[in-house]
């Protein structure tokens, strides 16, 4: 039995080239069950035995791609949420670090 996960890559090189949209891919993870139980299964991750929920609502690995697609998805928009939160705060963080320095000179 297999189960799968979605992964984003780029193909270039050098990091900036993201930027060249053709270069972002969406890939899939294949993982081979080693062993399974009644409530997950046994499968090699870099190496290393991982375990994996059969009915969790966030697994590490699916045993359909089409619900590691939809896992993919989600954890992606979840990431972006993630990131523009942390950036906004950067943001204002910022604009209080330089609202410090203007009041001390």
């Amino acid at each position: 039995m297999m189960l799968y996960r979605y992964y984003k890559y780029c193909t270039n090189e050098t990091l900036r080239d993201w930027e060249d949209k053709s270069c972002v891919k969406v890939g899939a993870q294949e993982f081979n069950v080693i062993s399974e139980t009644e409530k997950g299964y046994w499968i090699v991750v870099a190496g290393k035995k991982k375990w994996t929920s059969k009915t969790s609502k966030r697994r590490f690995a699916y045993p359909t791609k089409q619900e590691a697609l939809e896992n993919f998805i989600q954890r992606t928009k979840r990431n972006i949420a993630i990131n523009y939160y942390n950036i906004d705060f950067a943001k204002l963080a910022l604009e209080e670090a330089e609202s410090l320095k203007q009041n001390t000179l």
